[in-house]
């Protein structure tokens, strides 16, 4: 009706055929008007339209939009037939400049005369469009109408012909692009392929691969690379499609698949001899293992690449693989060979100009010297690296930087804003990137930040509002919670839950060799049995504290290893060995002692005087441990802590005692309800019914 509204009245054998031809099909209904319009069934040329009910009769009319398309096409004049099937090899979206390219030199008789008015013409018609802005200086963008408009065109092309269209449009666009030949890439690969140029097609598949990857376009890259390697590249050309290939697959989270293609990758650059390749390959194998968490694996394997690139000359691929040698040889507890090979990473990358290397060797050397107890030296070497990625745009290395700032910041409980802040940063340029296992790797950590300050309730929320638009959100969302469940279950107080569970990741974490699981759930398990030791029965404490002393075998995770054991002597009255696994505690701190190192000192120092009963000391020590948890934004460990004032006030029972602990207790209940923890709850209503 409102096509048609300039009719006095639309017949209703007319309607009937349009409505019920359509079926809903609103494209079909304006293209079976316009093609009765151009049959002379309809005339729009007077004021009142005029409907010819015999010329209907006469009209065969098409059951499907294929043929409606097909007909209207039947009926155009010869030259902008051929036009409009020139621009149908080229897309949807095409170019005159383009058109008149296929004109030239696809015939002996190509008229470029006739394109500007036949465009006109076919855009009078409603079969193309003009774009307002063009991507190509001096040519003038067009638009099909649908994109079943520009198939049904091209399926009437002759296929002879087509062949050669398609190389003149992968021809003009490689003479036309300039510098924004790998935005184009992708593009051009596809018409060489159809015009059966492969090895060429090969080549600039392998340049849209790069460009997607390059712009963390990493399902795009996949595809690419996916094309090229079914067109039989050359060997050298194979081995970087493998190398790509491997990273789009790693960056999506498909550890597996990319491990083998970076073997075969691997494989092929020493059969060509290509040691600067073969030293980025290897790196880039030894990451993955990395975070998998087969550190030792790892090590080996960057041990295996150093060994072959000894005898090699400097190359960004071996300063790479030099910079994953160190943080391998970190995390599998090579401390010895951390430093030197960081240090040569970084020469050989200042002779190379690679901040990426660079950078990455700095992130090591950072954590290193943290072990060494120097919280601010390494503060100050990561805040560094955080500008100099975050300004050149470094988004890899930059997320990294960020992720340890906020893990050292955590450990040493400066700031828990600040801490957020930068893992959450860390977490959005991950994300950003495109690059899935590493951003559960880092939301894990966030998570546990969350838990810190308190918002357990909605941590769940927390982590969907942040992957909102992430393909695969709610299953990322699962598996963090998911890694994140022991510590989780701890805050909240379900104890024995706590346990089961890191019990069970323990066991995991030992048969995969994944030491950096093997040290977080140690500690997860000494901490849930001190718990169940401190608020029910539990006595036994061997099963933490072997668990403990197997992690000082790693020196890792050194002052929290060194701190719970003190607790879990002081709890059983060992006094002397509490007293000296504090002292190799602040023998370690030395002149670096941090809000952290003060706080666990604190902890050490109430239990020791609460199980001498030394009350008056213990009520000092809670107060001092507080005041740290209040400015640094720790709910969660200022909550626990009042727990720990209020049973020292009950034990020291002076004048005004009990009435401070019931304050007590009740602000920490009040907290806990509010964070949502129902084992301490129920520790603090029992307090307060005792009282």
């Amino acid at each position: 009706t409102e096509i048609l509204q300039l009719t006095e009245e639309i017949p209703t054998e007319l309607r009937e055929l349009v409505v019920g031809g359509a079926e809903g099909n609103p494209f079909y209904l304006e293209e079976l008007i316009k093609m009765l319009i151009e049959d002379g069934v309809v005339n729009p040329d007077e004021e009142i339209w005029q409907i010819d009910l015999t010329r209907l009769e006469q009209v065969d009319v098409p059951s499907t939009l294929a043929g409606v398309l097909q007909a209207r096409l039947d009926s155009l004049p010869i030259h902008e037939r051929t036009i409009l099937q020139q621009a149908s090899v080229v897309g949807r979206l095409f170019w005159d400049r383009l058109v008149s390219h296929i004109q030239t030199k696809g015939s002996d008789d190509g008229d470029t005369q006739i394109i500007p008015l036949a465009l006109t013409s076919l855009r009078a018609r409603e079969l193309i469009f003009r774009r307002e802005e063009s991507a190509f200086v001096d040519a003038v963008e067009y638009l099909f109408k649908h994109d079943v408009l520009r198939e049904v065109t091209y399926e009437s092309v002759l296929k002879r012909l087509r062949k050669t269209y398609h190389g003149l449009v992968a021809d003009w666009l490689i003479a036309n692009c300039g510098d924004r030949i790998g935005e184009y890439s992708g593009l051009i690969a596809e018409h060489l392929l159809l015009a059966e140029r492969n090895e060429h097609a090969c080549e600039y598949f392998s340049r849209a691969g790069n460009t997607a990857l390059a712009s963390y376009a990493n399902h795009e890259a996949e595809g690419y690379y996916c094309q090229a390697l079914n067109l039989s590249p050359h060997e050298s050309l194979r081995a970087e499609l493998l190398t790509g290939f491997g990273e789009a697959l790693f960056r999506q989270g498909q550890s597996e698949e990319a491990n083998q293609i970076w073997r075969q990758a691997i494989d092929l650059y020493q059969e060509l001899g290509d040691s600067n390749k073969l030293g980025e390959t290897y790196a880039r194998l030894s990451w993955l293992l990395w975070h998998a968490g087969h550190y030792l694996k790892a090590w080996n394997l960057c041990h295996e690449g150093l060994g072959l690139l000894e005898s090699e000359p400097d190359s960004p691929g071996y300063a790479r693989l030099l910079a994953e040698g160190g943080r391998a040889a970190y995390f599998s507890g090579v401390k010895d060979q951390v430093m030197p090979l960081c240090q040569r990473a970084q020469e050989m990358a200042e002779g190379f100009g690679d901040l990426v290397v660079w950078s990455e060797a700095s992130n090591t050397l950072a954590l290193h010297v943290s072990d060494k107890g120097d919280v601010q030296k390494t503060l100050d070497i990561l805040e560094e690296v955080v500008a100099l990625t975050e300004a050149e745009g470094l988004l890899s290395s930059a997320a990294r930087a960020h992720h340890n700032l906020a893990h050292i910041m955590s450990l040493s409980i400066i700031d828990l804003k600040k801490t957020l802040f930068h893992n959450k940063r860390a977490a959005e340029i991950s994300r950003q990137s495109g690059n899935v296992t590493t951003t559960i790797f880092i939301l894990q950590y966030l998570a546990g930040h969350f838990i810190e300050s308190g918002e357990m309730k909605s941590l769940d929320e927390k982590l969907r509002e942040f992957l909102q638009g992430f393909t695969g959100a709610e299953s990322m969302v699962k598996e963090v919670l998911q890694n994140s469940h022991p510590g989780f279950l701890h805050a909240r107080g379900e104890w024995r839950m706590a346990l089961e569970t890191a019990r069970v990741n323990l066991k995991r974490a030992r048969d995969s060799g994944n030491l950096q699981e093997i040290y977080e759930n140690t500690l997860g398990l000494a901490d849930s049995l001190l718990e169940l030791n401190r608020f029910t029965n539990l006595e036994d404490l061997s099963e933490g504290e072997s668990a403990l002393i197997e992690n000082m075998k790693f020196r890792y995770v050194i002052l929290k290893t060194d701190y719970l054991l003190a607790i879990v002597c002081a709890r059983q009255k060992r006094f002397s060995q509490a007293n000296n696994w504090l002292l190799s505690a602040n023998d370690f701190i030395g002149e670096h002692e941090t809000d952290f190192s003060k706080s666990q000192t604190l902890n050490v120092d109430f239990e020791l005087a609460f199980a001498e009963e030394l009350w008056a000391e213990a009520v000092v020590a809670c107060e001092k441990s507080i005041e740290i948890y209040q400015i640094s934004g720790h709910r969660w460990g200022w909550a626990r802590s009042l727990i720990d004032l209020g049973d020292a006030l009950v034990g020291r029972n002076e004048p005004g005692d009990l009435e401070r602990a019931r304050e007590t207790y009740q602000q920490s209940l009040e907290m806990f309800t509010e964070m949502g923890a129902p084992g301490y709850i129920k520790v603090l209503e029992d307090r307060l019914g005792g009282l």
